[in-house]
């Protein structure tokens, strides 16, 4: 008799703890996530009593010690859930939606093109930027003043650094390299959060010589460290904004693509996927991989390489070069900077290491933000003039 009860009170304490879980959430989670928060746990718990109940009535040892880990678990979960403050987790839709040849499927997140787009930052209530980025009709960044007399082409590829994150139209490197040279119109394939993989799909997508008026020039890749994190897909970057970005894998020394990384790789995602709900993982600021190692640096190497070879079979030339840009990530070291830089060679990829002759110092870059400024654009771009001998 006293069994049955106790089944009951367990079965009602789950009816109550679903309810508020399910019910509060459907109804409004910003608002009360702290209360579904801890009605998630709390039911989490009542099942986990229930199930040790029964496999030590059964005499199940084993089963009852792999029970006991899991509730250890679970309070190391809500330890570092208070530990946090109570923070809301995001409930991500990680679905991807686009036609196969819808260029938002090709690439992923993309600039919304013939927009433009306005941008601010404020942080304690100091604005860092207030800016507009200007996007034309095939969803490049518009570079100001196009001189139809120039006979030559520039263009770049790469993420916020080459975009000109927190800048003006008139303030990126593609524009200061535009006007400090008398043949060269520039380009700007760029955009936030990209990386090589993002070159290497714009090029699939496209013949982007046919988006280029000038048939003679160069290209340039703005290289850095962070985009070997983004070309494999981490966890942090999957579950952040990755998500739908191309997806490129080495087979037998070739690069295949297989859609994005929700679809193409969908065990790992939702492993990712899983990993990113657990309050252990942002307390101690965990990612996945660990650290990066060289069949990474490898993977990104092969991507940029394939993006090269597909350059020169489009524009007919090979003047592409790869800008490794100074960085202030932590994993970055001098160590592994010429390790990677050693794969490049071998792979035939031209670069131009440019990581200590820029430094991000307060005068370099956006204060409050970290991305480089306007200062520190205009010498980078004087500087590739300078060394690719561009007139």
């Amino acid at each position: 008799m006293l069994l049955v009860q106790k089944n009951k009170i367990f079965l009602g304490l789950t009816i109550i703890f679903i309810g508020i879980r399910y019910g509060l959430h459907a109804f409004d989670y910003d608002k009360f996530h702290e209360l579904v928060t801890l009605s998630t746990f709390a039911l989490y718990f009542t099942l986990l009593t229930v199930v040790t109940r029964f496999l030590v009535r059964k005499k199940k040892i084993l089963l009852v010690n792999v029970t006991i880990l899991f509730v250890l678990l679970f309070l190391t979960e809500l330890i570092c859930y208070f530990y946090l403050g109570m923070p809301k987790k995001e409930w991500k839709d990680f679905s991807t939606v686009n036609p196969s040849d819808h260029i938002g499927y090709q690439l992923g997140h993309v600039p919304w093109a013939d927009s433009v787009w306005h941008d601010t930052k404020v942080l304690g209530g100091d604005t860092i930027f207030d800016t507009y980025y200007t996007v034309d009709s095939i969803n490049r960044r518009v570079t100001p003043d196009y001189d139809e007399t120039k006979d030559k082409y520039a263009i770049f590829f790469g993420c916020s650094v080459c975009y000109g994150y927190g800048l003006k139209d008139n303030q990126t490197i593609p524009y200061y390299l535009q006007q400090n040279t008398k043949s060269y119109n520039s380009y700007n394939y760029g955009f936030n959060g990209w990386g090589c993989h993002h070159m290497l799909a714009r090029l699939e997508h496209k013949d982007l010589s046919k988006e280029v008026k000038e048939k003679e020039g160069v290209g340039v890749y703005i290289f850095i460290w962070s985009h070997i994190r983004r070309a494999i897909g981490d966890m942090r970057i999957y579950t952040g904004w990755g998500h739908t970005m191309p997806y490129y894998y080495l087979a037998d020394g070739e690069i295949i693509r297989d859609g994005n990384f929700a679809k193409g790789r969908w065990f790992k995602s939702k492993f990712y996927e899983y990993l990113d709900k657990s309050y252990i993982w942002d307390c101690f600021e965990v990612n996945l991989p660990i650290d990066t190692r060289e069949n990474h640096m490898i993977l990104a190497a092969e991507i940029i390489r394939k993006a090269k070879e597909t350059y020169i079979k489009q524009f007919g030339n090979d003047n592409f070069y790869v800008v490794i840009h100074p960085t202030d990530w932590a994993e970055f070291t001098p160590e592994k900077n010429e390790q990677f830089k050693a794969i490049l060679k071998e792979r035939g990829i031209d670069y131009l290491d440019y990581s200590q002759k820029v430094i991000l110092d307060n005068e370099h870059i956006i204060i409050g933000d970290g991305h480089p400024n306007e200062k520190s654009d205009e010498k980078l771009a004087k500087m590739l003039v300078k060394d690719l001998e561009l007139r």
